[in-house]
């Protein structure tokens, strides 16, 4: 498991985590079964149209909750756990953008909510946002994208700067799936490299702005999902590249990818 311990490791040195045996809370939302898995949806409010938030990496449905509440007072609005996050199930591997985004859509549907949608992606939810539009170009009313990533992003790893898109090395992505298997979940000796690594690094919870202007009882949430074991790996893609790679050419092929698409990027604030 060389790649579970290398992405292990990157996550203990970036981020203010450690695991725990605590209690699962009650979800905000329901769980809906895609498949031998499932995953979380809160959605609040009515409307004619329906706002649809996809967090960025390592982060949850809840980190929406102050926007969410606010735009649930004029239409409705729905926050997800994508897989390994939260109370949501970690579902197929790969854990590529292009399965959360089939997922998402799988989501909505069987959870009931009708498009199209205003899609919010905030970072890598961003990405989760282009490639929902690549397979429900019918599901998407608009785009808002924060903060957003982006296949033309560079990242310092392993000493230099890097576009991750370059790290390609053209393997064919694996196609979505809508189903699980034993060998999907995390296994006893997984687990327990998670808990060696997390001793060894002796980390700490923290709650870092922006995250400290949510109500307390929202941070407690935070607190305990960064706890949980898949969270670790929720976000192990390791066909990004290719995925990068794919998502350059495509955007390449037109001089409007996205037609006429209302979208709007913006920056992110404090």
């Amino acid at each position: 498991m060389k790649r579970l311990r290398a992405v292990l490791s990157a996550l203990l040195l970036a981020l203010p985590l450690f695991a725990s045996d605590a209690p699962v809370p009650a979800p905000l939302g329901k769980l809906v079964d895609l498949g031998g898995y499932r995953l979380h949806l809160y959605c609040t409010g009515h409307g004619k149209h329906t706002v649809v938030f996809s967090s960025g990496a390592g982060d949850f449905s809840f980190d929406w909750y102050l926007v969410q509440n606010k735009v649930s007072a004029f239409t409705r609005a729905c926050s997800y756990d994508r897989g390994g996050e939260a109370w949501s199930d970690l579902g197929p591997k790969p854990r590529t953008v292009f399965q959360e985004a089939h997922d998402l859509g799988r989501l909505l549907e069987r959870g009931g909510e009708k498009g199209p949608f205003i899609l919010v992606g905030q970072s890598a939810g961003s990405t989760i946002a282009r490639a929902f539009y690549q397979e429900f170009p019918r599901q998407v009313r608009a785009m808002v994208l924060v903060d957003g990533s982006h296949e033309d992003g560079r990242l310092f790893i392993n000493g230099k700067i890097v576009r991750p898109r370059d790290l390609s090395k053209g393997r064919p992505i694996p196609a979505v799936r809508d189903s699980v298997t034993e060998s999907d979940k995390l296994s006893a000796s997984d687990i327990e490299q998670i808990k060696t690594l997390i001793q060894k690094y002796d980390i700490k919870p923290g709650i870092d702005p922006p995250f400290d202007k949510l109500p307390p009882e929202i941070q407690n949430l935070r607190h305990w999902a960064l706890s949980t074991d898949p969270h670790f790996v929720a976000m192990d893609n390791e066909y990004g590249p290719e995925e990068g790679a794919q998502m350059f050419e495509l955007r390449h092929k037109s001089e409007h990818p996205l037609g006429t698409l209302p979208v709007c990027a913006e920056p992110i604030t404090q």
